[in-house]
């Protein structure tokens, strides 16, 4: 403070506020506008970033540090003011230390002055005494400040004296120090050099030294000190003992290392990363102060000439960069902001390097630049690295893309990077389609959403992953997969992730058809019950299977039975028929003379009974040929050659039957030709002329029946089985006879057709019996038909009387319009009723000349949905009339849910009107009070479905004949009857799958009854 630095030295405003307030002042950029932009020095110095701090100690001002960068801004960053603050303190601390220092060096004089003038004035002893006792009184003043450590020791190297300061500082109690060796607590790499300068004290060779030491502290830590020792001597010279001065100066040490480890670590980051700084100045702006970075990223070596910028870009800059560089340089002197141009340079040795060179403009304060500061990056690792990666990144597209395998990249929220063309090929999506999307919502169908968040978690976990499953094509086809999954990882964290997806879909089904194959051969073995045996032709050990035993001997096992060969021979029996056949066929097929082994032979069980078995087998050959293993199976075929010898016997009687079977067998060939034909006992050799012929040409029928014939021949050229088809043909005799054949097509082991097989029978007379049948059918019609006209004969005088009513009615209503309309002011409303009555009375009329008309009709039978209750009313009112006359009483007892029946209405309505007459006719003799008719109708329950009754009660004269031939034929009990009625009702109900039967009733009369299947 006692120097006070000029304005033109250091900015004054600043100087003055810091030792005013005593507080710090840091500008992080000066030339901005700021508190002290006014200052003279701060105008025209422009320093970029200043410091100020106050120096106290003990809340005294002892000086003031003032710091600045001319280069940067914001230099003074949080860190480095916390360092420079703790300097200061250290500073302070030191600069009062130095005062004290020089105060004690200057009474160290004076004692000395003292002293000498002692040794040279023996005689002034009290007055030199008195004056050592004042130096001693102010030593010891001296010795009690706590300002910096102090002591007195003796030539022995033992504390004498310690003051509270070094107690402090060393961390051990005056007591524990006094008497203490120091050589004890100092660092043992320091105390050799601090015994050498004591030893130079001692000697009288100096009188005080000062070192730089080490102390170890009480605690075990490091203390770095600064010493000064003074020797206090006798008057003979010797050394009586030392005061010596103790600074801690640790944090000063701390801060060095601190500091020198950091340029330390710049240095040396520098050289890795081959950064060399510069300052360039106008007007070339080309540094010629190269750094050693600098010449060897350039390839020169230390002592050699820098060359000029024209000379350097001639030398140095590959040609190709020559003019790019030399507008760089010109252009960064001129630039406002800062500059970056790469470049390339090939050293002596003919290596290129890519160089990045990066300048700051330094500018006084009229904003001229007058200096750039630099720093050039060697950039060829990068440049090559990132050619490579171009190259590597290409090449790895292409092997991407040419992935035989589905392939998608993801990142690590499961969108899609990437997919090749094989994924497009499987799933329909293209790169573009796909990228950005998350797969589980591209391709995972909705039921296998769980499964794949799973899969997903375990790849963000950095977890491989395998699965098969089902996934979704872009079409919503779904297709079964295998997926691999792994993470991609670099610089130790996962970064992204693939995913490779293979089409299995027909893996799959083939795995499923060699399933269902192994299944099938597990339960054809099984269900075979076959024995394995192999035989190591090496080593001569046999090996049979549980069931091999059980086939070969008889002898159950419960697992694999393992023996030399010549040991199994003692158990192996086999028949002495089969010993030398089996030997042969082993034989053979050893020397590869024969595919495999196969043959039959008896083996003989412990019951000593002989069984037949079945063995196959092959052989498995080394590379030589030679024969080394034997493996095959054995069978159990006694109940095979059984069923062969049974079947033997069953051909032998189809043989037989065949011989004597009325019916014949027969067999064509594929042009449909006979080829074979089986005897018949009746007529051995009728059917060989039709050998070499086909059917139709033997035929009598072909031309009457062209289209049974076409569809017949259809089915023989399609080869599909037929039955029963029936013919006409010629007999050998020239007789006509009726053939019912039928046949299967014949299809050998590789589906080619042979022709047919079948069986013919000779159906003539059924045939012909049918043919009666049916003439008799036609007969029973006509009679059916006659009966109808007879009975409508009979009702005659009844239908006359039936039509003639309304005729009448028709009549007078007629006669009674005509009157009315003859009238004047005639009302049209009678002649409206009349005429209505006359439209009623035509339309009865009409009804019962169309019940009549549809009973004289020959139509042909039509069944059809019938109302039984219709039908029977239907034929009470073509019996009205003849009711009336003979004053018969008919109650219609007909129930409504009556159920209807499939059956022909005019064929139902004749059975009826037949038993509604042969009922009036039975009560034509018997008194009026009794002349009562009842039609009714009830419903039957049965298993297969309901039943229609009906039944027609009288109270006539009952049965006069006998009751079991009322139905027959031309039976009859009523004067001039020809006894077709019933027999014809009969047929007709029992046509339509019903029963017509009689029942006397117990008092008088009969009652008809017929039931008819009910439509469900």
């Amino acid at each position: 403070l006692g120097a006070r630095p000029t304005s033109a030295e250091l900015p004054d405003s600043i100087l003055q506020h810091v030792i005013r307030t005593r507080e710090s002042v840091i500008l992080d950029d000066a030339c901005a506008e700021n508190l002290f932009s006014e200052d003279e020095y701060i105008r025209y110095q422009r320093p970029r970033s200043v410091l100020c701090l106050a120096l106290v100690k003990q809340a005294t001002l002892i000086g003031v540090l003032y710091l600045e960068n001319k280069l940067a801004s914001h230099v003074f960053t949080p860190a480095r003011y916390s360092v420079l603050n703790l300097l200061s303190s250290q500073a302070a601390i030191s600069l009062e230390n130095a005062r004290l220092y020089t105060e004690l060096t200057t009474e160290n004089r004076e004692r000395r002055r003292t002293d000498e003038a002692l040794r040279r004035e023996v005689l002034e002893r009290e007055r030199a005494e008195q004056l050592a006792r004042m130096d001693e009184m102010r030593f010891r003043r001296f010795f009690d400040l706590p300002l910096i450590g102090m002591a007195v020791t003796s030539p022995a190297r033992r504390f004498l004296e310690v003051n509270d300061k070094l107690c402090e500082i060393l961390g051990y109690s005056r007591e524990e120090l006094i008497g203490r060796d120091w050589a004890s607590i100092t660092h043992p790499d320091d105390l050799s050099g601090n015994l050498d300068l004591l030893d130079e004290a001692m000697g009288g060779a100096t009188e005080s030294y000062s070192m730089d030491k080490r102390y170890i502290h009480r605690d075990g830590q490091i203390v770095h000190v600064s010493i000064s020792v003074c020797c206090v001597r006798r008057v003979d010279g010797t050394a009586d003992h030392f005061v010596l001065t103790v600074q801690d100066v640790t944090a000063r040490y701390q801060v060095q290392e601190q500091l020198q480890l950091t340029e330390a670590h710049l240095k040396h980051a520098q050289h890795i990363a081959q950064i060399a700084s510069y300052e360039a100045y106008p007007p070339e702006f080309f540094s010629t102060g190269w750094s050693e970075e600098f010449r060897d990223i350039c390839g020169l070596k230390p002592g050699d000439p820098v060359p000029g910028r024209e000379e350097f870009i001639e030398r140095f800059v590959h040609p190709d960069d020559r003019e790019h560089v030399r507008k760089a340089f010109q252009m960064r002197g001129t630039a406002d902001r800062r500059s970056m141009f790469e470049y390339r340079v090939v050293r002596p040795d003919g290596a290129l390097r890519y160089l990045q060179s990066v300048a700051d403009t330094v500018k006084d304060k009229n904003g001229r630049i007058v200096q750039l500061v630099g720093t050039i990056l060697d950039v060829t690792e990068r440049k090559l690295a990132t050619e490579r990666l171009e190259t590597q990144t290409a090449l790895l597209d292409r092997l991407f893309q040419s992935v035989a395998e589905a392939t998608v990249l993801l990142d690590l929220d499961d969108r899609v990077l990437r997919v090749n063309t094989e994924f497009t090929r499987m799933f329909g999506y293209t790169d573009e389609q796909a990228t950005g999307l998350r797969i589980n919502d591209l391709i995972v169908p909705p039921e296998k959403i769980a499964e794949a968040v799973l899969l997903s978690a375990k790849l963000a976990q950095g977890e491989l992953c395998n699965a098969e499953t089902v996934r979704r094509r872009e079409d919503g086809s779904c297709l079964q997969v295998s997926i691999l999954g792994a993470p991609i990882v670099s610089g130790g964290r996962q970064i992204a992730s693939y995913a490779i997806y293979r089409d299995i879909t027909e893996r799959k089904r083939v795995e499923e058809a060699l399933r269902e194959s192994r299944e099938r051969y597990a339960v054809a073995v099984d269900g075979a019950m076959d024995g394995i045996w192999d035989w190591d032709l090496v080593t001569g050990m046999f090996y049979r299977a549980p069931r091999n035993q059980q086939i070969t001997m008889g002898r159950p096992s419960d697992g694999i039975d393992v023996r030399h060969a010549d040991e199994w021979s003692q158990w192996f029996q086999l028949h002495p028929d089969d010993v030398s056949k089996r030997d042969v066929a082993i034989r053979l097929h050893l020397e590869g003379r024969t595919p495999h082994y196969e043959i039959e032979y008896r083996v003989r069980h412990q019951d000593g009974a002989y069984h037949w078995v079945h063995a196959r087998g092959v052989c498995i050959r080394d590379a030589s040929g030679r024969a080394i293993r034997f493996a095959g199976s054995t069978s159990d075929i006694d109940a095979r050659k059984a069923a062969e010898e049974a079947l033997r016997a069953s051909e032998q009687r189809f043989r037989d039957y065949a011989a004597s079977a009325s019916d014949w067998l027969w067999e064509t060939g594929p042009d449909h030709r006979f080829t074979w034909f089986s005897p018949r006992i009746t007529d051995v050799d009728q059917p060989n002329y039709q050998i070499g012929k086909v059917r139709w040409e033997v035929a009598a029928d072909v031309d009457e029946e062209p289209e049974k014939w076409r569809l017949h021949r259809a089915t023989l050229d399609a080869h599909e089985p037929f039955r029963g088809f029936t013919y006409r043909a010629v007999q050998a005799d020239g007789s006509i006879a009726y053939l019912a054949v039928s046949g299967r097509p014949v299809i050998d082991a590789q589906g080619r057709f042979q022709g047919y097989r079948g069986a013919a029978s000779d159906v003539t007379l059924s045939v012909r019996a049918d043919q009666a049948e049916k003439a008799l059918h036609r007969t029973q019609a006509e009679l059916a038909h006659v009966a109808r006209v007879t009975t409508l004969g009979e009702l005659a005088a009844s239908i006359a009387h039936e039509i003639n009513q309304p005729l009448a009615a028709i009549v007078a209503d007629a006669y009674a319009a005509l009157n009315w309309l003859d009238r004047s002011g005639a009302k049209l409303e009678n002649v409206r009723e009349a005429l209505t009555g006359i439209v009623s009375d035509g339309d009865r009329a009409a009804q019962v000349v169309t019940r009549i008309r549809a009973l004289l009709s020959r139509s042909p039978i039509e069944r059809a949905p019938c109302d039984l209750g219709k039908v029977v009313s239907d034929a009470a009112l073509l019996v009205g009339a003849e009711l009336r006359r003979h004053g018969i009483v008919l109650e219609m007892l007909m129930q409504a849910q009556l159920p209807k029946v499939m059956a022909d209405r005019v064929q139902l309505q004749q059975v009826v009107l037949n038993l509604l007459m042969n009922a009036i006719e039975a009560m034509r003799e018997v008194p009026r009070e009794r002349r009562l008719l009842i039609a009714r109708s009830l419903v039957e329950q049965r298993d297969d479905g309901p039943l229609a009754v009906v039944e027609v009660e009288d109270a006539g004269v009952g049965f006069r004949g006998s009751q079991a031939r009322l139905f027959d034929a031309f039976y009859t009990t009523k004067p001039g009857g020809l006894g077709m009625g019933l027999s014809i009702s009969r047929s007709i109900i029992e046509r339509h799958g019903g029963r017509l039967w009689a029942t006397a009733n117990p008092e008088h009369g009969a009652t008809f009854h017929f039931a008819l299947p009910g439509i469900t």
